[in-house]
């Protein structure tokens, strides 16, 4: 999970991993072009990519409503999509700027290991449960 949760925040751009938006960049990169509805609507889109990554989490690795039906079930999916959000939304303020030398370190060096010796894991174990 942890894996996924720092790969998906990779992926949708947020901090620490926003090259995009770094000071080497002109200004804010791309957003720099954009001002108005069009900028609202690159920061909806980031968002959106925050929620469905969150929706995603949690269905696949906390369960999602963990078999309960009705609202009880709904209620458990969206406590685990809004913790999943509130993770990735606090990571942006919380951990500075990586560049891209330690973002490339970082991934290569710590979260493939890792997911690798998970999937080894997965492999040995489910056979025997």
């Amino acid at each position: 999970f942890l894996v996924y949760l720092i790969a998906s925040i990779a992926e949708i751009n947020r901090g620490p991993f926003d090259l995009p938006e770094a000071e080497s960049e002109l200004v804010a990169g791309y957003f720099a072009d954009y001002s108005g509805i069009r900028w609202a609507i690159f920061m909806m889109a980031e968002y959106g990519g925050i929620v469905a990554a969150s929706l995603f989490g949690a269905a696949t690795f906390l369960g999602g409503g963990l078999g309960v039906r009705g609202p009880v079930g709904a209620v458990l999916f969206v406590a685990f999509t809004v913790a999943i959000a509130t993770v990735m939304i606090w990571a942006k303020w919380t951990f500075p700027r990586m560049r891209p030398d330690q973002l490339m370190s970082f991934a290569w060096k710590v979260l493939t290991p890792i997911a690798l010796v998970q999937l080894v894991m997965v492999g040995v174990v489910l056979p025997w449960l």
